[in-house]
């Protein structure tokens, strides 16, 4: 092991930052979620705008990877806002769906196929 002792504070630090864990793909998609899901109204694709953003240095992370965020918290989080009378996935497999006047039914059947 090196000797660290005569090292000055500025070169550990220098190394330290070097060394440190980038920020993790899901926090810098979730920066930019709000301007990802404008330009998904606006008619962009997808791998458009996940080329412009990696061009840009604004996201680091693999395609496939970008499109499951897309997919599970814009597209698929705006569908589940707009229609709270689906069941959620539990409900619809354990086969008790609570009615509109709110009393649970054992073996009811939902128009909701997972």
């Amino acid at each position: 092991m090196k000797n660290n002792r005569n090292k000055p504070l500025s070169k550990i630090l220098d190394d330290f930052y070097k060394t440190k864990p980038r920020t993790p793909p899901y926090v810098i998609f979730m920066a930019v979620k709000e301007e990802i899901a404008a330009a998904l109204a606006a008619g962009c694709r997808v791998s458009e705008i996940w080329e412009a953003l990696t061009r840009e240095g604004r996201i680091q992370c693999q395609y496939t990877t970008f499109a499951r965020y897309v997919r599970e918290y814009i597209r698929d989080g705006a569908n589940k806002r707009r229609d709270n009378s689906m069941p959620d996935s539990s409900e619809a497999h354990s086969g008790r769906l609570i009615r509109a006047g709110g009393a649970a039914s054992a073996g009811a059947v939902s128009a909701y196929h997972p």
